[in-house]
This record gives structure tokens, sequence and C-alpha cells, in this order.
């Protein structure tokens, strides 16, 4: 079968950066795709079904039946079906892909930490994420239980939140350098 014939189907949770970001990879190559949306925080046992056991988290994409999962898998895969798409500068293509998996679970935690941290202080903000407006009493009554949970599940503390804001500008340095040619030759 074709590479363009390939049905994708996308599975994601509702705003996961990493799901945002496979689904703009999708997007800027031009390929056609079918998202399945899961319930936050109820998609472990069906992500598991689908992409194997130990796999719980998205995003994950079918490629007619093969499972891909994980951002930076997916990202290798949709680079190997439209090579031509310039998924990746050919120039960096490799170091990329090598700092890619380590650089994205960094910044994944980051983004984490960051957005909880900053809800645990502001939980009338939930809803904002979802386009919504501030949260009523219930709501926040919601949100607090949920960031607390998420606290402990994350092991977030206002020391974490503090160091991940410290170590914030090098991440994004790093990924600065592999995106600009030349910031790339001074880090090889």
């Amino acid at each position: 079968m074709a590479a363009q014939e390939q049905q994708l189907v996308l599975h994601v949770v509702p705003f996961s950066h990493p799901c945002l970001a496979v689904s703009a990879a999708l997007d800027r190559i031009g390929r056609e795709y079918e998202t399945v949306e899961l319930v936050t925080g109820q998609q472990a046992e069906e992500v598991e079904k689908v992409y194997g056991e130990g796999r719980r988290t998205v995003p994950g994409l079918l490629v007619d039946d093969e499972p891909v999962h994980g951002t930076s898998t997916i990202f290798a895969r949709l680079d190997e079906l439209s090579p031509a798409a310039g998924l990746y500068p050919e120039a960096h293509a490799e170091a990329i892909r090598e700092a890619e998996p380590a650089l994205a679970e960094d910044l994944q935690m980051s983004a984490r930490v960051l957005v909880f941290g900053a809800l645990h202080f502001r939980p009338e903000s939930m809803a904002t994420f979802a386009g919504a407006g501030q949260l009523d009493p219930a709501g926040v009554d919601f949100a607090i239980k949920s960031m607390r949970a998420t606290w402990r599940y994350l092991e977030i503390s206002a020391v974490r939140v503090h160091a991940t804001l410290q170590e914030l500008p090098a991440q994004l340095d790093a990924v600065e350098a592999l995106i600009d040619p030349a910031a790339f030759r001074q880090i090889l």
C-alpha cells in the first residue's frame, strides 16, 4: 500500500502538549488522520490494549494497524512516511533524532510541573485550559482535590517548581540550538 494511502489514527487526551505536538506534525506534513480522544485519567487501560503492555500514556498513532507509541517514535515514523515533508532539517536530522527523546521528556515534565504547580496556587483557573472561564466554587473544590492528587503523583513541591523554572532557559536554549543551524554548529 502506498504511503499516502495509509490510514492514520491518533489517540490523544485533551490538552496534552505531546498530543498537540504530534497533531501539529501531522498537519505540517499534510497527512490526513483520524483523532480518537480518550478520557483524561482513564486512558491507560485503552492505550495499553492498543499499544501493548506497559504503554499507558498518549500520544499513540496507528499507521494502518501498526502501533507507534510516544512522541519521538511517532515523529520518526512520520518522517519515514513523508521524508520529503521536511519534518526534520536534513542537514541535522540525525543529531536532532538523537537529542530529541531525552530533551522532549525533560520539556514535557517541565511543562507538567509548571502548569500543575501554577494551578495549585490558582485552582479557579483550571477550566481556562479548556477555553472556559473561571470555575465556580464547586469547580474550585474539584480543582483543589485534583491538584493535590497531581502534586503527589508527579512529586511536585514549591522547591521543584522553582528548580524547574531555573532549568527552563537551558532546556529552551537546547531546543533553539537544534532549530537554528548556526547555533546547532556551535554545540557539535
